[in-house]
């Protein structure tokens, strides 16, 4: 993690100190930021409740709830968020240059973006018969809500552009920020801490117990508190308006970040990953340029790290060494870095580096190959990495999506 000064210093430090240090540690948090999450989770919570009455007054008559919800275009959840939004953007000024707390609230306002298209949305969709016929055709042609998530997206471009505006200027300080907050609604206290997206130390078990436990002793109960996170980490939202810009790249690369990170389909099906895919590798063929798009490799469900893979003439090449890592196959390299030993249960095969090409040796055998060196580490085909290891590979030429299933 990138050094973020004394403030993020001690915030990290913050959740590994015991619950009687808490108090200190919560003292040193900056107002602004907490300012902001008031400001966001105020006009949540009277969206919840504005929807609640009108929920009890009609029933769960989806299309009725929504029709009250909107029938005033001076006072309805659009008007609510954007004011908020001003107000948010108006703290944003306040905190400027000050980090990582301007990097928090710029992506708090993102979010706030989100909430805004997700209002603008439901209107559309509950409000307007001829958009909501598109919206449901374009469901039912691509298979894929997303897609139609995007295009109802797509119709309020200003939206849309601030939204990814304030997104990007919180990834600029850092892509990996991650915020996890509790918000008491009674009385609008935050508590909050700051770590990297990719550190799970500080998981919810941890600093969540110690939050519980404090808020407890000051006699505040589990529903008063609104848990969750602010941060880079919003891809629902974000997949959708860079769709809805159609940035297929930026798109795939924070679906795939959910997959990485998660192992599964939190924000949508990897099969709506693979549609994105087929399309910007298409985009991408058409151009001539088919190879920018690198392979993505699941091994028993777990994504293989995208950058130590790339393609070439439409093959794909993977890092042995990180591919073996994570099959978690020994090997060596031997006779001055000329010659690399793999060791797979009792099979044990050689690729040697013989007067600048590579050969691979397995028991008699032995086989010419494809290969290069990148930043000190070796490439070889995919395919043929998979068959001299006897693994079954599923390749989609389509996508570049490949799935390794182990026995």
């Amino acid at each position: 993690m990138r050094g973020w000064g004394v403030l993020i210093c001690i915030l990290i430090l913050g959740f590994a100190l015991p619950s009687s240090n808490l108090e200190s540690y919560i003292s040193k948090q900056d107002p602004l930021v907490e300012e902001a999450f008031r400001v966001f989770f105020a006009t949540s919570e009277k969206q919840r409740m504005e929807y609640k009455k009108i929920e009890e007054g009609v029933g769960k008559n989806i299309k009725e709830i929504y029709e009250k919800l909107f029938e005033n275009p001076d006072d309805n959840p659009i008007v609510w968020w954007e004011k908020g939004i001003y107000r948010l953007k108006e703290i944003e000024k306040q905190i400027s240059g000050r980090q990582p707390s301007q990097a928090i609230v710029d992506n708090i306002i993102a979010f706030a973006y989100g909430e805004l298209l997700g209002s603008s949305v439901n209107k559309l969709v509950w409000t307007d018969p001829e958009v909501s016929k598109i919206f449901m055709d374009i469901v039912s042609q691509t298979n894929n809500p997303q897609e139609g998530f995007a295009f109802l997206y797509s119709l309020s471009p200003n939206y849309v552009d601030e939204m990814i505006y304030y997104f990007e200027r919180g990834e600029r300080y850092n892509p990996e920020l991650s915020v996890a907050h509790f918000y008491i609604k009674e009385t609008g206290e935050v508590y909050y801490i700051v770590s990297n997206l990719r550190d799970q130390s500080w998981e919810e078990r941890e600093w969540g117990r110690m939050v519980r436990e404090m808020l407890e002793r000051r006699g505040i109960k589990e529903e008063s508190i609104v848990s969750g996170g602010v941060g880079s980490y919003r891809p629902a939202i974000i997949v959708t308006a860079y769709l809805a810009k159609r940035d297929y790249a930026k798109a795939i690369h924070y679906l795939e970040l959910v997959e990485e990170l998660y192992g599964g389909p939190i924000l949508s099906s990897q099969n709506s990953l693979a549609m994105i895919r087929r399309k910007y590798l298409q985009q991408l063929k058409n151009k001539g340029v088919g190879d920018n798009l690198h392979p993505l490799v699941y091994i028993n469900g777990k994504v293989f790290n995208t950058s130590k893979s790339f393609t070439k003439d439409g093959e794909p090449f993977v890092s042995v060494n990180s591919f073996l890592n994570m099959l978690n196959i020994p090997s060596e390299w031997i006779k001055e870095g000329k010659i690399l030993k793999i060791s797979k249960d009792k099979d044990i095969c050689y690729i040697a580096n013989i007067k600048g090409k590579w050969r691979v040796y397995k028991g008699k055998e032995k086989k010419d190959i494809e290969a290069y060196l990148k930043d000190e580490e070796l490439y070889l085909p995919l395919k043929e990495l998979c068959e001299l290891l006897g693994l079954k590979l599923q390749w989609d030429e389509k996508s570049y999506i490949g799935k390794i299933i182990l026995e």
